[in-house]
């Protein structure tokens, strides 16, 4: 969906987990309250991709996996009113969802709490983590929604 017609924007994190579900369901209610639209950006990762770079089938393989998270996005906004578009965008998080947001005036940024883990843990230890970096160098608000909050 585009903008056509919509002044305010939302730039949601969108990974298709339950914590991303749920930032993407507290993303959509926002929305509807501000009459926003929702700009929903993927950051294809290591989750995206085939095991085996050297597939012939891997290009396919991880176009697929990202096919998959934008028809989770579409389904979980089916039943809502809310505009919105989907990108599939390389980069580091942080600095894709930032570019995002500056490129649409976004009001804010909404994410799905950090994954668990011990690989997750170091992250936000060291100040790796998606929201510290938007926090540590963007200039929009930024939501961070629990995975639980549904």
């Amino acid at each position: 969906m585009d903008r056509v017609g919509m002044d305010k924007c939302i730039v949601v994190g969108f990974d298709g987990l339950p914590a991303g579900r749920a930032a993407l369901a507290k993303s959509a209610e926002l929305a509807a309250a501000l009459g926003a639209w929702l700009a929903v950006v993927h950051v294809p990762d290591t989750a995206d991709e085939p095991v085996d770079p050297d597939s012939p089938a891997w290009a396919e393989g991880r176009d697929a996996a990202v096919a998959a998270v934008r028809a989770s996005a579409e389904h979980e906004l089916a039943a809502t009113a809310v505009r919105w578009r989907f990108d599939a965008l390389a980069g580091p998080p942080a600095a894709v969802l930032g570019s995002v947001a500056d490129e649409e005036h976004a009001d804010m940024i909404v994410l799905g709490a950090p994954r668990a883990g011990l690989a997750a843990a170091m992250e936000r230890l060291l100040g790796d983590a998606v929201a510290v970096q938007l926090l540590r160098h963007g200039h929009r608000p930024v939501l961070v929604v629990p995975e639980h909050s549904r």
